[in-house]
């Protein structure tokens, strides 16, 4: 197997990358939109925005893997970033380079790839790519698609779009300490990121004399699921729910999997009109539309709780979080309802 030799920038390339604090940081929803559109212009299974540190491949954004990294010396990336244009191998299976790779033996099983460097300040941090399990022929034209989507991911690189807070404890860690913090199935916040972020958005809330609310979610008869179509279906599930909330929630806010099936959602200067509207439209867009697992279609109903401030100067966190969860119980508890609204703190 022919591994990724470094580029010859490796060390400011690994500085920029480190400077932006998107190795180890959670999925958002402006790389993912890139992706999805991506898997749908191909008709791909998988589609990703990887970013190559120095021993692991990072995906910031994963359609179609059930992993967060692989090792960077099996990657595929790893070697795309070395060019100026576009990686394609049409059949790995054939090729030299990449026939004994482990991505191709085993594991998913490769056989065609197509990755386009995305550059920051001029050094290649990663790539979008897409891949397929059956060889395929790719034109020009399609080559033209990948590069503008690649193009689109490097703006959404220029910007930063996480909310303070999230910024904050992304820069206090440290790359390992950055990575405890992700829930490996989900790609979100962990618990202990949400505790963080939660008591740092509380004291700014408190200081500003701003609204705050907190979203506390449930996937309806997630044992159900485990039961009727196994541990791997179930991640499937959990992974394709922090999609869609990511999908309904503005970029700043913070989302995070808190429980083996609960999610958490802090939306910051959001009012108690505001919140009801966003969580019905996260009930609505999980509800909307079965969720494919492999061959399988799975309905899911979500319980929302929701719970939102005044404009307060003595504003409990700990009364929030009890009035969130309170709902999404009152919630599990309704047949009809789906969202429970408490506010007025």
């Amino acid at each position: 197997m022919k591994k990724p030799a470094l580029p010859e920038n490796e060390a400011e390339r690994l500085e920029n990358l480190d400077q932006l604090k998107l190795l180890y940081s959670p999925a958002e929803e402006r790389f993912d939109r890139i992706t999805r559109i991506a898997r749908r212009i191909f008709d791909t299974p998988i589609a990703l925005i990887s970013l190559v540190g120095k021993d692991k491949q990072w995906l910031k954004s994963n359609q179609g893997l059930s992993d967060t990294e692989t090792p960077r010396e099996i990657s595929f990336c790893g070697h795309a970033i070395l060019r100026h244009e576009p990686m394609i191998i049409q059949n790995a299976e054939k090729d030299p380079d990449f026939a004994d790779n482990p991505l191709v033996t085993s594991g998913p099983r490769m056989r065609f790839y197509a990755g386009c460097p995305i550059k920051y300040e001029g050094t290649p941090l990663g790539t979008l790519c897409i891949i397929d399990m059956v060889p395929r022929e790719f034109k020009p034209s399609d080559v033209d698609a990948l590069k503008s989507l690649a193009a689109w991911a490097e703006n959404e690189l220029k910007i930063n779009r996480m909310g303070v807070a999230q910024m904050e404890l992304l820069s206090k860690l440290n790359q390992s300490e950055r990575r405890a913090m992700i829930d490996p199935v989900t790609g979100v916040w962990n618990r202990t990121a949400m505790e963080d972020t939660l008591e740092t958005e509380f004291a700014r809330a408190k200081r500003q004399k701003t609204p705050m609310a907190l979203l506390h979610v449930d996937v309806a008869d997630f044992e159900g699921i485990l039961d009727r179509h196994g541990e791997v279906a179930g991640d499937a599930v959990l992974r394709e729910m922090a999609q869609r909330i990511r999908s309904c929630v503005r970029p700043h806010d913070a989302v995070g999997r808190v429980d083996e099936h609960e999610f958490a959602i802090f939306l910051g200067g959001c009012n108690a009109v505001d919140t009801k509207f966003i969580a019905k439209r996260i009930y609505a867009r999980v509800s909307s539309e079965e969720f494919d697992v492999g061959k399988k279609s799975i309905p899911v109903r979500l319980n929302v709780g929701a719970a939102s401030s005044k404009t307060v100067t003595e504003l409990m966190l700990g009364k929030l979080k009890e009035l969130a969860t309170t709902a999404m119980y009152e919630a599990r508890k309704s047949i009809e309802a789906g969202v429970v609204l408490k506010s007025g703190l």
